[in-house]
């Protein structure tokens, strides 16, 4: 026989009220805190920021996410201080400010955004945040006889701390992902790793056997890109120079060969266009083409030109050496204009590289009445159309690369000392066997020296 009883009558109606009273408390409770979000306005919830990155490319991004949807947030509602371009989007609760240039190393920006409102309307809100990016360092290249290092140095040089050592290193970038390292092996060819963050080495799928060169980097920090040469068949490789990409997120993947219709696949140098997927390139024939592997058709034709010194981080312009000196070229409608500068006094241009904020460095070298060398200068030229020297090299040194950091702080300049002295090592990207980068301030015009070469500021291997 069952025990079990109904409820009576009179606890059913008591259990009803109970939950009434509960409901409706519950309900004035959602009420108030809607009506107290409504009355104080839309408050922060989190903050999302990599100040690290954002010293290394432009387009880092702020998000403040609110306890409720927004209006869309004006860009004349948004300070940042110190100055820096960029543009504001909102989406839901999310609010996003893109930076349009690397931020300064070692600096402290306050990013205010006034009059935050919700979609609703109702009272403003305040949203700000601090931002602190970390001081510069710098990744570098040091080869001796005995063993190769890739090491990473604070800008004194006090503190120098080795992350990667392998018998042959011919080049590497640096990306978030980790360090992406070209190797070469005993029997001479190309080899290439992912050294991750926590120091696991993972291979890189190549085309076959051979060797690559003029390894790079976009500005995404994933996507990477190589020139491609095959062994030799009776004298001819059967691909020399192609252009190969992949990505440090797969690196098993099989790479992908960048296809460029009727033009000469053979490429001598090329550059990643930032914030795009296409590619900047001059063919052996020295034709400068504008490719994006991620659409079909012929590659865009932009005239003529023997290196790519630069890509700007900042607009679509590149700085490319020509017959005639240094030239700018639009990459919308490849026109061209000439490099800034006195050409009589300073010298011979040879090449420009942008410095972020502040205007272009050119190289300039002069020449006696006999035509041997008389000077080497590093000279910056302002927006504001200003100009000074940043440093002079003798003539009994070799300048071999010169590249801006990020931030437009400081300049790497790799040297190459006694250079009549200085043999080339036996690596693929032969360099010198003695090479030092000048580290100089373009803030104190302080100069440190540390070895080797290949900073990591460098988008592209040394000419």
């Amino acid at each position: 026989m069952s025990t079990d009883t109904a409820p009576a009558p009179s606890q059913r109606r008591r259990f009803a009220s109970i939950y009434l009273v509960l409901l409706t408390v519950i309900a004035l409770a959602a009420t108030a805190v809607a009506g107290a979000s409504l009355l104080t306005g839309p408050r922060v919830s989190s903050v999302l920021a990599d100040p690290a990155a954002a010293t290394t490319s432009p387009g880092s991004r702020v998000i403040f996410t609110a306890n409720q949807p927004l209006a869309a947030v004006s860009p004349r509602h948004v300070e940042i201080e110190p100055d820096v371009p960029f543009t504001v989007d909102t989406a839901g609760r999310d609010v996003g400010i893109r930076f349009g240039a690397p931020l300064a190393d070692g600096t402290r920006y306050e990013v205010t955004i006034t009059e935050v409102t919700g979609i609703s309307g109702g009272p403003t809100s305040t949203f700000s945040t601090t931002l602190q990016t970390p001081p510069a360092e710098a990744y570098l290249l040091e080869r001796t006889p005995e063993q190769d290092r890739i090491y990473r140095t604070t800008l004194d040089g006090a503190e120098q701390t080795t992350v990667f050592e392998h018998p042959r290193i011919e080049d590497f970038r640096t990306s978030p992902r980790g360090l992406l390292v070209a190797l070469r092996t005993e029997q001479g060819d190309s080899e290439l790793v992912v050294v991750r963050p926590d120091g696991h080495v993972a291979e890189v799928r190549l085309p076959a056997v051979g060797r690559l060169a003029r390894l790079q980097l976009s500005d995404s920090g994933d996507r990477f890109a190589y020139t491609w040469t095959d062994p030799s068949v009776e004298g001819i490789p059967l691909r020399d120079s192609m252009v190969f990409l992949g990505a440090i997120s797969a690196p098993e993947a099989k790479p992908q060969q960048l296809e460029l219709g009727a033009s000469d696949p053979r490429i001598d140098d090329f550059r990643f266009v930032q914030g795009t997927t296409s590619l900047l390139l001059i063919t052996r024939g020295r034709d400068l083409l504008l490719a994006d592997p991620a659409l079909d058709g012929e590659p865009v034709p932009l005239g003529k030109a023997t290196v790519i010194d630069d890509v700007s981080r900042t607009e679509p312009k590149a700085y490319v050496r020509t017959d005639d000196g240094p030239e700018f070229v639009d990459l919308r409608d490849g026109s061209r204009s000439p490099a800034p500068g006195d050409r009589g006094a300073l010298g011979q241009p040879f090449a420009a590289e942008e410095v972020t904020g502040r205007g272009t460095l050119l190289t300039y070298l002069s020449f006696n009445d006999s035509g041997t060398l008389a000077g080497q200068r590093v000279v910056l030229h302002t927006d504001a159309g200003g100009s000074h020297v940043i440093a002079e090299v003798p003539t009994t040194d070799a300048v071999m690369q010169v590249c801006a950091a990020p931030s437009g702080r400081w300049v790497g300049l790799v040297v190459a000392p006694d250079i009549a002295a200085n043999t080339l090592d036996d690596a693929i990207l032969a360099m010198p066997e003695r090479v030092e980068t000048r580290l100089i301030s373009l803030e104190t015009q302080k100069t440190e020296v540390v070895p080797g070469f290949a900073i990591s500021w460098c988008r592209a291997p040394a000419i």
